[in-house]
C-alpha cells in the first residue's frame, strides 16, 4: 500500500477479510506490521499539527482510523497463525476478542470522519471555510491524537483528586495503623498501593469538552471527587474494560414508583451491574475473600458517608460501557436480548441530548434508551446529533484496550471457575 492510499470504509476494509486466510510468512507479515506502525505514526504526526477540525483535519483523520483498521487485521492474521487455530476458536480467545473489539471501534474512527467530512462540505457551501471549521467543534480538545487529549495527567492535580476522594469518601479504615483503604464496589478494605482514584468521565477530553457535554457553566469538575471514585484497582480494571458498571439501586424492571422512590432521595444509592459474565477477569476471587467479581451482579455499591459521585458522570460511562457492549454484540456469542439490555433504569437531566442522539446513532435503535437521560438546551437544534461524546468514548475505549494488551496476555487460556 502506498503512502497515501487508504482502505475505503465497505470495501477492501478488514471487517470483510476479518476471516480470510493469508498465505505469507510469519516473517514477512511481522515486517508488513513494521511498515504499517510506522505509517499510522506518520499519519497521526500529521493530525497532530492540525490547528482546526476542517476538511483537512477530518481527510487526515480518515487516513488515521484506515491504517489502524489495516495495521489491526495485519495483527489478526499473524495472531491467528501463532494460535495455529480456526477464525471460530480464535474470535473466542481473549487475544481474538481484544481485536475484534478494537476494529469495531477503528470502524467508529472511520464512520465518524467521514460524516464529519459530509458535515464540513455542507457547512462550507452555506458559510464558507472558516466558519465552517469553527462551528463544528470550536473549543474541542478532542479527536484522534489532537494535541490536548494526549498531554500526561498532571500528578499534582492527580494526587489532590486522590486526597479529596479518600477524604469525602471515608476511605480510611478505623485503624489507621493498618494503612487500608475502602473500596465501595467490593465492599472491601484493600492495601492502600492496590487502590486507585478512577476517574469516570475521562481525563484526557479536557476540562472543555467535561463543561459542553454536560452543559455546565460552573467551574470544571474533571479533577474533583464528583467525577470519581476511590477503589481497587482490580475494580477499576473491569470498570474501565466494561466487564461491569455503576447504575442506580432500584430492582431490575422498576415501576415508576420504584423509580421515582429513588429521585427523591437525598443521597442516591447504587448497585453493581455485570456486563460480561463470561470473561476470565470476572471468574477470579476479589482480594483474599472467596467471592468472585460475577457475583457481584445487582450489589450495592457501599460508600462509606453520605458523599456520591455525580449521577450524570456515572452516566457518561455507563453510555460508553454501551458502546463497548454494541461493538462486542456484532462478533461475540451473546444472545440478542442480553447484548442490548437496558441496566440504568431511571431517566434524568444527565448529558446533553444531542451528545445521546451521537452515541444512539453510533451504536443502533436497540440502545434509543439512553436518550432518557438527555438534557435539552434551547441553545440546540430539535432534533441535532453531536459526536463529541462517541468520539471521547471511542478513544477511551481504545485506550483500555491498549492496557488489557499486557495485562490479560497470560489469561488467554484461562476459565471462569464452576
Amino acid at each position: 500500500m502506498k503512502e497515501d492510499e487508504a482502505l475505503v470504509p465497505g470495501t477492501s476494509n478488514p471487517i470483510e477479510a476479518v476471516g480470510a486466510p493469508t498465505g505469507k510468512r510469519p516473517r514477512a507479515l511481522e515486517d508488513e506490521r513494521g511498515d504499517l506502525e510506522g505509517k499510522v505514526a506518520a499519519a497521526r504526526k500529521r493530525l497532530k499539527l492540525q490547528a482546526s477540525f476542517d476538511t483537512t483535519y477530518w481527510t487526515n483523520a480518515m487516513k488515521v482510523a484506515e491504517r489502524e483498521l489495516a495495521l489491526n487485521d495485519l495483527k489478526r492474521k499473524i495472531s491467528i497463525k501463532s494460535m495455529n487455530t480456526t477464525h471460530q476458536e480464535w474470535s473466542n480467545s481473549i487475544a481474538g476478542q481484544w481485536l475484534l473489539l478494537k476494529h469495531e471501534s477503528f470502524l467508529m474512527d472511520c464512520k465518524i470522519a467521514q460524516e464529519q467530512l459530509d458535515r464540513n462540505k455542507i457547512f462550507e457551501k452555506r458559510f464558507g471555510m472558516q466558519k465552517a471549521s469553527a462551528g463544528l467543534f470550536i473549543g474541542s480538545p478532542i479527536g484522534w491524537g489532537f494535541a490536548n487529549s494526549r498531554g500526561k495527567r498532571d500528578s499534582v492535580l492527580q494526587s489532590a483528586f486522590r486526597a479529596e476522594l479518600i477524604e469525602r469518601q471515608k476511605s480510611i479504615h478505623p485503624d489507621p495503623d493498618k494503612e487500608l483503604l475502602w473500596c465501595p464496589v467490593t465492599s472491601e478494605y484493600w492495601v492502600s498501593s492496590a487502590t486507585v482514584a478512577g476517574h469516570l468521565f475521562p481525563w484526557k477530553a479536557g476540562p472543555e469538552a467535561m463543561e459542553s457535554i454536560f452543559d455546565e457553566q460552573d467551574t470544571s469538575e474533571l479533577f474533583k471527587a464528583e467525577n470519581g471514585i476511590l477503589w481497587s484497582q482490580e475494580a477499576e480494571v473491569r470498570f474501565s474494560a466494561g466487564h461491569l458498571c455503576i447504575v442506580p439501586n432500584v430492582p431490575n424492571e422498576p415501576t415508576i414508583e420504584e423509580i421515582t422512590a429513588w429521585e427523591v432521595l437525598e443521597v442516591k444509592e447504587y448497585k453493581v451491574r455485570i456486563l460480561n459474565f463470561k470473561h476470565p477477569t470476572m471468574g477470579k476471587k476479589i482480594g483474599l475473600t472467596e467471592k468472585k467479581w460475577f457475583q457481584l451482579d445487582n450489589a450495592r455499591v457501599s460508600f462509606q458517608g453520605n458523599f456520591r459521585p455525580r449521577a450524570r458522570y456515572l452516566y457518561f460511562a455507563y453510555c460508553e460501557a454501551m458502546l463497548r457492549r454494541a461493538y462486542a454484540g456484532k462478533h461475540f456469542e451473546v444472545a440478542h436480548s442480553e447484548h442490548r439490555q437496558r441496566f440504568w433504569d431511571t431517566p434524568g437531566r444527565y448529558v446533553l441530548g444531542s451528545i445521546l442522539r451521537g452515541f444512539v446513532n453510533a451504536m443502533g435503535h436497540d440502545y434509543s434508551h439512553l436518550l432518557e437521560g438527555g438534557i435539552e438546551s434551547l441553545e440546540e437544534d430539535d432534533g441535532e446529533t453531536d459526536v463529541r461524546g462517541t468520539l471521547i468514548a471511542n478513544e477511551h475505549i481504545q485506550d483500555s484496550l491498549e492496557e488489557e494488551d499486557g495485562d490479560e496476555s497470560s489469561d488467554d487460556d484461562d476459565e471462569i471457575e464452576d
